[in-house]
């Protein structure tokens, strides 16, 4: 039997209040691109398998925004919080790389990770600027 489908059946508008430490996936797609859907699939399970001590959550990209406060009254520090990967970081996808910066510039006492991305910042006066955005906030 395949052990590859996923079993969430509701979504849920407040954090968990518990003692477990929790990993924050932020960038879930809730859009149809099935290759952004079978590596957030993908990540779940590695962080299911790797971190079984660790509660998933994951928070979609257009709730981002809304949730970086929501996670920060309850963040410990032996959360980690997370940017999903795919092949959005550059200036191609402004949308993806600005929720991105966010994350990884407002979280900074946390361990932080972006998990893997194809990375393309155009060869222009706008790519040299968004690199550097970017530089800044990843620095953090």
């Amino acid at each position: 039997m395949a052990n590859f489908y996923v079993n969430t059946t509701e979504v849920v508008h407040k954090l968990p209040n518990n003692d477990r430490p929790k990993f924050y996936m932020f960038g879930v797609p809730s859009y149809t691109n099935m290759g952004d859907q079978a590596v957030s699939l993908a990540e779940r399970k590695y962080i299911e398998n790797e971190f079984p001590e660790y509660q998933y959550i994951e928070i979609i990209e257009e709730d981002d925004d809304y949730a970086i406060p929501i996670v920060q009254e309850h963040l410990q520090p032996s959360d980690i919080i997370a940017f999903t990967g795919g092949g959005n970081m550059g200036n191609l996808y402004h949308n993806h790389e600005e929720a991105r910066r966010k994350v990884f510039s407002t979280f900074v006492n946390n361990l932080t990770i972006s998990f893997p991305q194809s990375i393309h910042f155009e060869n222009n006066e706008d790519g040299e600027i968004e690199k550097q955005k970017s530089q800044e906030a990843y620095r953090k």
